[in-house]
């Protein structure tokens, strides 16, 4: 309104109807014609119909500036209108003493007003603006030197693009689809993944019918390669099939063939394709010459493990600059195959995985090493993690692969990759949970930068279940999982999303609320009890979880058989505690088993005693929960109830709110079963606190109705 004021007042100035009478030293008006003025009700075609009463050299100016957006640089705007400077220095004057322009800093100007570049546009005829559009963009290429392009490559491109109807010459066309790749490589290396995208598809959209018999072969091949992978990183997979056949197609030798080849795996994991993402692995390593077994038992696995073992007894932790380098671009695509491979693999075949990172690490110091090296290092921590139970060993070499990928001169942007798996699979042996869950974002941040959209969502999965973990506000973290369910569905990371899917639904359950929406939000309605059920089973088992809290503690035994836990992932510790909780509850229940379900506990406690060692802060309360049942199941009562106080003491320390709540409750159950049905009471107040700081309404009305029966 102001802005429509200020050039009315001007307009009237302009006409004589409004003016400074130099006699009466006062400004004076003629309000009857004022009054009888035609006034535009639109603001922009008032100011359109005030342009076109401006000097011709004005108004051309303005419509060179129009065209060069909302921002403009001097040199830019002197190159686009072939102005001297004197013409450019009376335009700019003019524009900024009459309201069009601000000057944003030396040499950068802004339209005052969007509705002024538009009334500025609106000068030139519409049958003409896209011609106008590629005359701008030509006369600043043309008067652009090579130093200047990586300036300027944006506005020539995005000028010229708008007239690409009006290219007729081949040679024009090739020159065009040169400058969006171009255009397209800076723009993903500004994370700016949608320009890029659609650069590189304009360029590739220029092309001749036959650009693979031609010499636009190398340019085309790269065009369609880099649009294929920003197409995937911003999720628009309906494009992305067709664009990537292309270069399939027309390669001329496999080494052109392979950066479609690793599209085509993304893009098939983002289908959720594993087998087909993992059989077109496995074909091109065969082409390779690297030629894999379909099955690896255990026994390989150790005997790969100690192969491997000797291979890098020499590896220089402390001087790793000193390690030859991969000079086979063969290797390094084979080497970038098997990390691939890998990764798909960590989540369905841990011990081929585990094969093909000893084979990495093995490959690496005869052939050199190189960025995708580290992978294997890591790879070959988490086997001896897994396969060994050496979890100092595996930290060790799993950080010697990050060392190793900080030193290498070109990373292709993996190190914030390999960091998240590293906090995934590997941290939190040692560190604070909480302390893994607050690198995870950093992770996270960092691989959306670099593209790495796939190990993002994956992050921001890991990170939600972290928190869980960790014993998070659920109510923060129901808000987390909604924005990385967005974030997911937004970018066609369904795979992703259904793992995280059941946290949320585990988290929204412990809440006491509707898990509908949160399969809705992509499409997807759950429609009953037993689809969640079927549907958490095959994204991650949360179930066995969600039933122990709800003391549904059949369901949580049939949940634990189908789940194998002797990997040492981070949910395998989780599970196999959940797993020793639960038999430990149905050993005072079923007599006939009884042995059973002891036999379950006690390895569970074993193996926390072993695990406490490594760290105390994420174990030690776990260790003595379970003891503390194993106890009580075999009459130790004593024991119990320390052992009990001790886990809540050791919870509380570290800032483990939901399971200091548990150990508070399992001893008022203790208590309650020895008939101290005060003591019961009073203690079981204290874990009704606990939940409802953590947030778990449901739980609180759990062991309200608990408390009421018993009163």
């Amino acid at each position: 309104m102001v802005l429509f004021i200020t050039n009315f007042l001007k307009s009237l100035h302009e006409e004589q109807l409004i003016y400074f009478n130099l006699t009466t030293l006062r400004w004076e008006f003629e309000l009857e014609k004022i009054v009888y003025k035609e006034i535009s009700t639109d603001i922009a075609d008032f100011l359109s119909e005030r342009v076109t009463r401006l000097p011709r050299p004005i108004q051309e100016g303005l419509k060179i500036a129009a065209c060069l957006g909302s921002t403009f640089h001097l040199t830019v705007f002197q190159k686009a209108n072939k102005s001297s400077d004197e013409v450019t220095k009376d335009f700019i004057l003019f524009a900024k003493e009459n309201g069009f322009l601000q000057e944003l800093s030396p040499y950068q100007f802004i339209w005052s007003h969007d509705q002024l570049q538009e009334a500025a546009y609106s000068l030139i005829h519409t049958n003409k603006r896209e011609i106008t559009h590629l005359l701008v963009g030509a006369r600043i290429y043309l008067d652009t030197t090579a130093d200047e392009l990586p300036l300027l490559i944006h506005d020539i491109v995005r000028n010229m693009n708008i007239g690409i109807a009006h290219l007729d010459s081949l040679d024009r066309k090739t020159e065009l689809a040169q400058l969006n790749l171009v255009a397209g490589e800076q723009s993903r290396q500004s994370s700016a993944f949608y320009t890029a995208a659609n650069y590189f598809m304009t360029g590739a959209g220029l092309l001749g019918d036959n650009w693979q018999d031609t010499d636009q072969y190398e340019l085309g091949m790269k065009l369609f390669n880099s649009a294929a992978e920003m197409l995937i990183v911003t999720g628009h997979i309906t494009q992305m099939e067709s664009t990537i056949e292309q270069p399939l197609i027309h390669a001329r030798n496999l080494e052109d063939r392979l950066p479609a080849y690793h599209s085509s795996i993304r893009f098939l994991c983002l289908s959720g394709r594993f087998a087909e993402a993992l059989n077109t692995c496995f074909s091109i390593l065969s082409d390779l010459g690297e030629v894999f077994p379909d099955n690896v038992s255990d026994e390989t696995i150790q005997t790969e493990i100690q192969s491997t073992r000797m291979v890098l007894a020499d590896f220089p932790l402390c001087n790793l600059q000193s390690l030859p380098q991969m000079t086979d671009p063969m290797m390094h695509w084979m080497m970038r195959t098997m990390t691939t491979a890998m990764l798909i693999l960590f989540s369905s075949n841990t011990r081929m995985a585990a094969f093909l990172g000893c084979r990495m690490s093995q490959l690496s110091a005869e052939h050199g090493w190189c960025a995708y090296a580290a992978f294997g290092l890591f790879t070959f921590g988490q086997s001896l993690i897994g396969a060994t139970k050496n979890v100092d060993e595996g930290c060790a070499w799993s950080k010697a692969g990050i060392s190793l990928l900080k030193e290498s001169k070109n990373n292709d942007g993996r190190l914030p990759v390999l960091e998240a798996l590293h906090c995934e699979f590997i941290s939190f042996w040692k560190e604070p949970i909480q302390a893994t869950s607050d690198s995870l974002i950093r992770s996270h941040q960092e691989t959306l930068m670099e593209g790495q959209m796939e190990f993002a969502m994956s992050t921001a999965f890991h990170h939600c279940r972290h928190s869980f973990m960790s014993g998070t506000s659920l109510a923060k973290l129901s808000d987390d999982c909604i924005s990385v369910s967005t974030k997911m569905a937004e970018l066609k990371q369904l795979w992703a999303f259904m793992f995280h899917a059941s946290l949320h639904c585990l988290v929204l359950k412990l809440m006491g609320k509707d898990d509908n929406s949160v399969f809705a939000a992509v499409g997807m309605v759950i429609s009953n009890e037993d689809e969640l059920l079927q549907r958490a089973i095959t994204t991650g088992k949360q179930t066995m979880m969600l039933a122990y809290w709800f003391r549904d503690y059949e369901t949580a035994a049939q949940m634990s058989e189908l789940y194998g836990k002797d990997h040492m992932r981070f949910m395998d510790i989780y599970y196999i505690f959940y797993e020793g909780l639960t038999a430990l509850q149905l050993a005072r229940r079923e007599s006939n088993e009884k042995e059973k379900w002891i036999g379950i506990g006690e390895s569970a406690v074993s193996k926390f005693q072993t695990w406490v060692g490594h760290s105390t802060w994420n174990f030690e309360n776990k260790h003595l929960l379970l003891s503390a049942e194993l106890a009580s199941v075999k009459g130790d009562f004593r024991a119990a109830e320390e052992k009990y106080k001790a886990s809540a003491i050791s919870a509380h320390e570290h800032r483990f709110i939901h399971e200091e709540g548990l150990a508070i409750e399992l001893l008022g159950s203790f208590y309650k079963n020895r008939g101290d049905l005060e003591s019961s009471r009073d203690v079981l107040t204290k874990a009704r606190a606990c939940y409802i700081k953590w947030g778990a309404t449901a739980v609180v009305d759990q062991l309200d109705a608990s408390m009421e029966k018993n009163t």
